[in-house]
């Protein structure tokens, strides 16, 4: 195809790309930088303070919980590809790719979710 436009496969591999690229930012979203730079940004740096939060329970809990319903989402529907793969396996999301689809949850499975 010419001028310039996007062939199914170049636009099937961005969108691939942009959910990665997605994923990463919602894995780093709540780092309060503004937080930080108003209180604490005295105190230590902010890679001091990245580290602070992304470990912090709290987080660890709010990304679990999101990523458990994503993660099986994009595999059910065909989007977990062998090409983009590893890149989620970097961001340590595959763990998350045998959990259930949104189909497969039960009222039960949302109320008794606390992992």
């Amino acid at each position: 195809m010419g001028g310039g436009r996007a062939t199914p496969n170049s636009a099937r591999r961005l969108s691939a790309w942009l959910r990665v690229e997605v994923s990463l930012f919602l894995k780093n979203r709540f780092l309060a930088h503004e937080f930080y730079d108003e209180y604490y940004g005295h105190l230590m740096s902010r890679g001091q303070w990245d580290k602070l939060v992304l470990e912090s329970e709290m987080m660890r809990m709010f990304r679990r919980t999101m990523f458990k319903r994503v993660i099986p989402n994009l595999k059910r529907i065909g989007l977990l590809s062998d090409r983009i793969r590893p890149k989620y396996a970097e961001l340590g999301l595959l763990e998350y790719e045998h959990g259930k689809a949104a189909p497969e949850l039960s009222a039960e499975d949302l109320v008794n979710d606390r992992m």
